[in-house]
Protein backbone atom coordinates (compact mmCIF):
# COMPACT_ATOMS: atom_id res chain seq x y z
CA UNK A 1 0.00 0.00 0.00
CA UNK A 2 2.68 2.34 1.15
CA UNK A 3 4.60 1.66 -2.68
CA UNK A 4 1.29 2.49 -4.45
CA UNK A 5 0.95 5.73 -2.59
CA UNK A 6 4.53 6.72 -2.94
CA UNK A 7 3.81 5.86 -6.87
CA UNK A 8 1.23 8.01 -7.03
CA UNK A 9 2.61 11.02 -5.25
CA UNK A 10 5.94 10.72 -7.30
CA UNK A 11 3.90 10.69 -10.59
CA UNK A 12 1.69 13.50 -9.90
CA UNK A 13 5.34 15.61 -8.82
CA UNK A 14 6.84 14.70 -12.33
CA UNK A 15 3.57 15.09 -14.41
CA UNK A 16 3.37 18.95 -12.84
CA UNK A 17 6.82 19.96 -13.62
CA UNK A 18 6.23 18.21 -17.15
CA UNK A 19 2.83 19.87 -17.95
CA UNK A 20 4.47 22.80 -16.44
CA UNK A 21 7.65 23.27 -18.54
CA UNK A 22 5.69 22.00 -21.82
CA UNK A 23 2.91 24.64 -21.69
CA UNK A 24 5.79 27.42 -21.29
CA UNK A 25 7.47 26.12 -24.50
CA UNK A 26 4.46 26.00 -26.23
CA UNK A 27 3.44 29.40 -25.39
CA UNK A 28 6.77 30.66 -25.85
CA UNK A 29 6.51 29.16 -29.86
CA UNK A 30 2.86 30.10 -29.75
CA UNK A 31 4.28 33.73 -29.64
CA UNK A 32 7.50 33.30 -31.90
CA UNK A 33 5.12 31.95 -34.50
CA UNK A 34 2.41 35.05 -34.17
CA UNK A 35 5.25 37.24 -34.03
CA UNK A 36 6.73 36.29 -36.65
CA UNK A 37 3.40 36.39 -38.65
CA UNK A 38 2.96 39.37 -37.60
CA UNK A 39 6.11 41.13 -39.14
CA UNK A 40 5.60 39.20 -42.15
CA UNK A 41 2.81 40.77 -42.88
CA UNK A 42 3.86 44.31 -41.92
CA UNK A 43 7.84 44.41 -42.59
CA UNK A 44 8.17 46.13 -39.09
CA UNK A 45 8.67 44.82 -35.72
CA UNK A 46 5.51 45.54 -33.72
CA UNK A 47 6.92 45.26 -30.56
CA UNK A 48 5.35 45.86 -28.36
CA UNK A 49 1.88 45.57 -30.21
CA UNK A 50 0.68 49.09 -30.84
CA UNK A 51 -3.18 48.36 -31.82
CA UNK A 52 -5.34 46.63 -29.97
CA UNK A 53 -6.45 44.31 -32.44
CA UNK A 54 -2.83 42.58 -32.49
CA UNK A 55 -2.12 42.36 -29.21
CA UNK A 56 -5.22 40.49 -28.70
CA UNK A 57 -4.68 38.02 -31.13
CA UNK A 58 -1.09 37.65 -29.81
CA UNK A 59 -2.62 36.70 -26.56
CA UNK A 60 -5.46 34.23 -28.06
CA UNK A 61 -2.54 32.64 -30.12
CA UNK A 62 -0.48 32.59 -27.31
CA UNK A 63 -2.92 31.19 -25.11
CA UNK A 64 -4.68 28.95 -26.96
CA UNK A 65 -0.71 27.40 -28.01
CA UNK A 66 -0.40 27.02 -24.20
CA UNK A 67 -3.51 25.09 -24.02
CA UNK A 68 -2.77 22.97 -26.61
CA UNK A 69 0.64 21.64 -25.43
CA UNK A 70 -0.29 21.13 -21.57
CA UNK A 71 -3.24 19.52 -22.26
CA UNK A 72 -1.10 17.13 -24.67
CA UNK A 73 1.53 16.85 -22.04
CA UNK A 74 -1.37 15.77 -20.08
CA UNK A 75 -2.78 13.12 -21.78
CA UNK A 76 0.40 11.37 -22.51
CA UNK A 77 1.42 11.74 -18.53
CA UNK A 78 -1.95 9.59 -17.59
CA UNK A 79 -1.57 7.07 -20.47
CA UNK A 80 1.94 6.44 -18.87
CA UNK A 81 0.75 6.69 -15.52
CA UNK A 82 -1.58 4.32 -16.42
CA UNK A 83 0.82 1.85 -18.08
CA UNK A 84 3.21 2.44 -14.53
CA UNK A 85 0.52 1.13 -12.43
CA UNK A 86 -0.86 -1.60 -14.92
CA UNK A 87 2.94 -2.68 -14.36
CA UNK A 88 2.68 -2.72 -10.66
CA UNK A 89 -0.52 -4.23 -10.10
CA UNK A 90 0.70 -7.32 -12.33
CA UNK A 91 4.04 -7.60 -10.77
CA UNK A 92 1.97 -7.34 -7.32
CA UNK A 93 -0.75 -10.22 -8.78
CA UNK A 94 1.15 -12.07 -10.69
CA UNK A 95 3.93 -13.03 -7.96
CA UNK A 96 1.55 -14.63 -5.41
CA UNK A 97 -0.55 -16.60 -8.17
CA UNK A 98 3.19 -18.04 -9.32
CA UNK A 99 4.00 -19.04 -5.56
CA UNK A 100 0.83 -20.27 -5.29
CA UNK A 101 1.04 -22.64 -8.43
CA UNK A 102 4.23 -23.80 -7.50
CA UNK A 103 3.31 -25.10 -4.42
CA UNK A 104 0.45 -26.42 -5.51
CA UNK A 105 2.07 -28.56 -8.49
CA UNK A 106 4.89 -29.38 -5.94
CA UNK A 107 7.42 -27.85 -8.81
CA UNK A 108 11.45 -26.75 -6.56
CA UNK A 109 12.99 -24.12 -8.30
Amino acid sequence: MLSIIGHLIGTAFRAFWRILITTVVAAAIGAGAALGLIYYETHQLLWPPRDQLTLVALIGVTVLSAYAGGVTMLMSEAVRALKEAASIAEHAVVAPLEAAGRDLGGDEH
